[in-house]
């Protein structure tokens, strides 16, 4: 196979690669006080996620992993699980862990985070409230 043909070969295992499903993680309302309860669905639709791992870290943590995990659930590893339409800090999605925390969130910044999605970052107040950040 001459470099030419690997290059090719290459550039289109990439583009298969990146037709992975896009997964969107949103901020559900909730009153304030009560932990946040994030949806996960597929992007531009309302198909729930096929993810294996959910986390929220201070948005400040760095590293991999980051060194200010609040809470990471995670799936069994097990075929034919159902998807994840939602998840509620602290609460591990049926037939899920805590591998850690939950801690409580204080007044701050934090990054919720699943496989193949662009993680949410979002404020917990003063107040209780929890909103997005835009």
């Amino acid at each position: 196979m001459t470099p030419r043909r690997i290059a090719l070969a290459g550039a289109l295992l990439l583009g298969l690669a990146a037709c992975k499903p896009t997964w969107t993680i949103a901020l559900e309302e909730t009153p304030a006080g009560e932990p946040p309860v994030f949806s996960l669905t597929r992007k531009g639709s309302i198909e729930p996620a096929h993810v294996s791992v959910f986390r929220v870290d201070a948005c400040a943590s760095r590293g991999s992993p980051p060194i200010d995990t609040q809470w990471m659930a995670v799936a069994p590893d097990a075929e034919g699980l159902p998807p994840v339409a939602r998840i509620v800090y602290g609460v591990p999605p049926q037939h899920w862990r805590s591998a850690q925390g939950p801690h409580p969130l204080v007044p701050g910044c934090y990054r919720a985070a699943v496989n193949n999605a662009p993680p949410l970052e979002f404020d917990v107040h003063e107040d209780g409230r929890v909103t997005a950040r835009r």
